[in-house]
């Protein structure tokens, strides 16, 4: 992701759903963090003054439109209660030019359910996300990759989980 993106002192990104253990403490730039559980991981969790966190949910972000150079949504879209509304505001806020970063971690359609995993109301599938980013993103790179997890990379412990996780590297779309 780094050779694809150049990330400088200026770039200003956001991570959607960022958690404790966010992307945004391996990069530099002006960094925000969203996620609904912000303030009660604040109490957790100081984290480094660089990382702007905010309490908010992806489908209605805080922020104006073409604020951000790039958006990181890490496994968080399957978290969602409206995943088209959170790429919607995703494309709303990124900036001309602008890349976002998709992982997620992918559900076999023999093990799909309609009421999902609990906390994880939509199992999504490559067709799905591949749906969902139509005519609002270029995908520049794509790759299925057994799933571990920012937390259990971050900690060394990169054991595989059953699922895989797609990642997707891709620029918008603004017409």
């Amino acid at each position: 992701i780094k050779k694809m993106v150049n990330f400088v002192a200026a770039t200003k990104i956001l991570d959607i759903g960022c958690g404790i253990k966010t992307v945004l403490h391996f990069l530099p730039g002006e960094k925000y963090g969203l996620d609904p559980l912000a303030e009660e991981y604040k109490k957790i969790y100081d984290y480094p003054p660089d990382i702007r966190v905010i309490k908010g949910h992806g489908e209605n972000m805080p922020f104006s439109e073409n604020t951000f150079d790039v958006v990181f949504c890490t496994n968080a879209l399957d978290h969602a209660e409206n995943p088209a509304r959170v790429i919607q505001e995703i494309h709303r806020t990124l900036k001309p030019n602008g890349f976002f970063i998709l992982i997620v971690e992918l559900i076999e359609k023999v093990r799909r359910s309609k009421a999902g995993r609990v906390g994880h109301p939509h199992d999504l599938t490559v067709f799905d996300v591949e749906k969902l980013l139509n005519n609002k993103f270029r995908v520049i790179f794509k790759k299925t990759s057994p799933f571990i997890g920012i937390r259990e990379y971050y900690l060394g412990r990169r054991k595989e989980r059953h699922n895989d996780e797609l990642i997707i590297v891709a620029k918008i779309i603004k017409i």
